[in-house]
């Protein structure tokens, strides 16, 4: 049996940070390998597109290095695309929260700060703000 074969049968098998680790395995043998034939990437490819719509968020950033790899973007376009949109959605999210504990933040210092409105969508501003916050505070994420 191939490696390949073999590869994408560990992938079916695991679940959760394991499938994403198995995803990353087979990336890193995809990138060692000298030359991968015609077939093996389309065995990849065809079996890393049958489980990708059920994959989480990180095992399918993981599923696009690996098809990446393979070296055809073309062929998974729309796959990247849609990963792109979630990725998106994810940071809409979290520009969100970090807005609303801004406001939070501001409420409890008793803020004497203008309290003018800065959206999720005005990146700069909140990422400004909550920066120079947490420098004051001598946060460790800095």
């Amino acid at each position: 049996m191939e490696w390949y074969v073999t590869a994408m049968e560990e992938i079916k098998r695991r679940r959760g940070t394991k499938k994403e680790r198995a995803i990353l395995d087979l990336w890193e043998r995809l990138g060692n390998e000298r030359k991968l034939d015609s077939e093996a990437c389309k065995y990849i490819t065809e079996n890393l597109l049958e489980i990708y719509p059920r994959l989480d968020f990180n095992q399918k950033h993981a599923a696009l290095e690996a098809f990446l790899k393979i070296g055809d973007g073309n062929a998974i376009k729309n796959t990247i695309f849609d990963y792109f949109g979630e990725i998106y959605k994810e940071y809409a999210k979290l520009a969100c929260r970090l807005s609303n504990y801004l406001y939070v933040m501001r409420e409890l210092d008793h803020s004497s700060e203008s309290m003018e409105h800065i959206g999720p969508w005005e990146l700069d501003k909140t990422f400004a703000e909550v920066r120079k916050r947490l420098k004051e505070g001598n946060s460790p994420y800095l």
